[in-house]
């Protein structure tokens, strides 16, 4: 049986991941890209066969975790040869979210125009047993948290449960946010419970470290950061032993990985639970 393939692409600061499963069916979580990387072309040149590329739904499904544009910046190309058959994610005040987007709107208008069209109930995806669930609170809950960081503290949080093997994508909430949102919610904390992977919130800041996710998730094999080549605002304890088992990786134990350093992650999931890790470097 052919395995689960994640990818976690290096798009610097902005955030790319990619899901294909064994039924066929496709995930993309977010759409960052790189100045001189688009994931969205790697993924259709790569990871599509001619008929997908070709159908009128090349991808099933897209998750924008929330629309800061390190997060959309390719929605245009996904516009143009990735569209999804369902799309998650929240519907805001689009004129809300220009006035906390700092002037770059270009991407949010495109994406905002792009996404009132999927306005239907989809029908049930064949994940192929995989259990895939979406969490996080509402917009109007992140508001009566911290007004102003509603946008990131009302990401969805996906979690991929593949045979046993767990990768957590939180987007961008912080802190406070995470807090908020395990003291509302015990599903979610039997849902983190025991996961392999878990990709840092708000791209390895201080901001987004909370203890209390390690308190009801357990140590994770690894964490992984998408962070920006130039960024060094990256919380330390991320790479304790107190918060990942670690994996031995060139010889050495390593807790954390970043994009930044070690490049593009592939995961592969066999039928059986067990996940295989790459990275890729850098450049590849």
């Amino acid at each position: 049986m052919a395995s689960t393939r994640i990818w976690v692409f290096d798009v610097e600061h902005g955030f790319a991941a990619f899901m294909r499963v064994p039924s066929g069916a496709t995930m993309m979580i977010d759409c960052g890209r790189a100045d001189d990387f688009s994931p969205a072309l790697y993924i259709r040149e790569y990871e599509l066969n001619q008929f997908e590329q070709q159908a009128g739904y090349p991808i099933t499904k897209l998750v924008v975790t929330h629309p800061h544009d390190d997060h959309i910046e390719d929605i245009a190309t996904v516009i143009k040869y990735l569209q999804p058959n369902v799309i998650k994610r929240r519907r805001y005040d689009w004129e809300e979210v220009e006035s906390e987007s700092g002037g770059d709107y270009e991407n949010l208008r495109k994406w905002a125009a792009f996404q009132a069209g999927y306005t239907k109930t989809a029908d049930p995806i064949d994940w192929g047993g995989l259990d895939i669930t979406h969490w996080g609170l509402s917009i109007e809950q992140a508001k009566e948290l911290d007004e102003a960081k509603f946008i990131n503290n009302s990401s969805i949080i996906t979690i991929v449960d593949a045979n046993g093997y767990k990768i957590v994508f939180p987007g961008d909430i912080e802190k406070d946010g995470w807090q908020e949102l395990l003291g509302r919610d015990q599903d979610l904390c039997v849902a983190l419970e025991g996961a392999n992977i878990f990709v840092t919130s708000h791209h390895g800041h201080s901001s987004g470290y909370a203890p209390e996710v390690y308190d009801v998730m357990g140590k994770p094999d690894l964490n992984l950061s998408s962070i920006h080549h130039g960024d060094l605002d990256v919380e330390k304890a991320y790479s304790s032993p107190d918060r990942a088992r670690g994996v031995t990786w060139q010889g050495e134990p390593r807790y954390h990985f970043t994009t930044r350093k070690d490049g593009t992650m592939l995961l592969e999931i066999d039928q059986n639970g067990h996940g295989r890790v790459q990275f890729l470097g850098p450049a590849y």
